[in-house]
């Protein structure tokens, strides 16, 4: 995370988002807990698409199998006005000292779920570029901050470069941490940019895979 020094003077008041959160202590287990077994919920209707692309793509399984670069402090409630960022697939991020450049690293050694058209090979740099410049073109709620890219490009293999055009405040928290930012595979998108959620639902690397799918009847993931 950024430890680089800003000011008001010049308009780079990114102290918010590159200060390293101070962490409330993390939950510990009850030791009276249960481990396993199966958590069953209700859903109106069937998934219309797993895309995150897409406006009415239902999120809340989306979330099971693709993971983002980061995501809000899930670990009881935080003594600040601003719910801190923990890192997921970013290790660290970084801006430069004009504010307009952010550097991200992402982890190494995470991989996509075992399935076609992966086949569980690596998650890389060029993954989150293609991933956010689509989600940029083609949902409406990111195309706001889409506006202020000026190009978002892969370093190498594990670094994913955002280049601004002005500074931002909110940029990580409003695009990295965001419903829709899930990270998924070159794959997923297809040669005419089409999300094929039946061929590409293997294209997450989340902590769920999606085993089975009746329509209007069940929907079953595996840990």
């Amino acid at each position: 995370i950024a430890d680089e020094a800003t000011s008001a003077s010049d308009g780079r008041m990114l102290v918010a988002q590159a200060a390293p959160a101070k962490m409330p202590p993390r939950l510990t287990p009850d030791s009276k807990a249960k481990y396993g077994g199966v958590f069953r919920f209700r859903t109106e209707r069937d998934p219309s698409s797993f895309d995150n692309a897409k406006q009415n793509s239902q999120r809340q399984f989306s979330a099971l199998i693709h993971d983002k670069l980061v995501a809000k402090y899930r670990q009881g409630p935080p003594k600040c006005n601003m719910l801190p960022l923990e890192p997921i697939m970013a290790e660290s991020w970084k801006w430069s000292n004009n504010g307009k450049t952010l550097t991200v690293k992402i982890r190494e050694g995470v991989h996509f779920q075992k399935g076609d058209p992966v086949k569980g090979r690596e998650v890389v740099a060029q993954d989150v570029v293609n991933t956010f410049k689509r989600l940029m073109k083609k949902l409406p709620y990111m195309r706001t901050p889409g506006k202020l890219v000026k190009d978002i490009v892969a370093l190498d293999k594990y670094q994913v470069q955002f280049q601004l055009k002005s500074p931002s405040t909110e940029f990580i928290d409003i695009v990295f941490a965001a419903s829709p930012a899930g990270i998924t595979a070159v794959e997923a998108a297809g040669k005419d940019d089409v999300f094929q959620w039946e061929e590409h639902v293997r294209t997450g690397s989340g902590p769920y895979i999606l085993e089975l799918y009746r329509p209007k009847n069940i929907l079953k993931f595996t840990k």
